[in-house]
């Protein structure tokens, strides 16, 4: 039972809390998609208590921002690397030193760019190699909550997103930069204003996280 319950704190907890701190940096970063993103929920629901694991799913937009997040940002880093560590042969194919394949331009267009859109229809990233992201491993063994932690992350995700306008500390700009990793990321504190949606500005409660 404490094997068990290590694992399911590590992976099924800590990973999903790292996916959603990379996602706020990414979105607060990208104003344009968090605009889109804001849009896309607070049409899509009257309160938040229509927000659930099965709504949810209808929000294309937010499953690519998160999509994308784990291309950029991938939560677990631990037993699948990001980088080879030095000129291997990966199923009879050459890959240089420092491959990784997130952001191969073999497989992505501009693949330093947070683009969400890239997960959805359209002409401008159709050559996109989706399939060859993988943060979830492939194949028979791969990571058996990955259908619980998308499940998760969009209800938590849709849920802020609605409640909340968000903004990034001025502090926290270069946040994603030099962050090490012990099978997760050590992550810098992330600093996020959140004004309370949808209430007269005389009303709203100012909270920074």
């Amino acid at each position: 039972m404490a094997t068990n319950a290590s694992v399911l704190i590590l992976v099924g907890s800590e990973t999903t809390a790292t996916l959603l701190c990379g996602a706020a940096f990414l979105l607060t970063t990208h104003p344009e998609m968090l605009k889109r993103l804001e849009h896309e929920i607070r049409s899509a629901f009257r309160s938040e208590k229509d927000i659930t694991l099965t709504s949810v799913g209808q929000l294309p937009f937010m499953l690519a921002c998160l999509s994308e997040t784990m291309r950029c940002y991938p939560p677990f880093v631990a037993g699948a690397f990001r980088q080879t560590p030095k000129d291997v042969l990966i199923d009879g194919k050459f890959e240089p030193q420092g491959y990784a394949v997130n952001r191969d331009e073999r497989y992505w267009k501009e693949p330093e760019r947070f683009a969400p859109k890239r997960w959805m229809d359209g002409l401008e990233y159709k050559g996109d190699q989706l399939d060859a992201m993988q943060p979830f491993s492939t194949g028979p063994r791969n990571c058996i909550g990955r259908n619980l932690a998308y499940a998760e992350a969009r209800l938590i995700l849709a849920k802020l997103v609605f409640s909340f306008d968000m903004s990034l500390a001025a502090s926290n700009d270069h946040w994603l930069h030099n962050q090490k990793a012990y099978i997760v990321w050590d992550k810098p504190l992330l600093y996020v204003h959140l004004l309370r949606e949808a209430v007269p500005d005389s009303e709203r409660e100012h909270h920074i996280y």
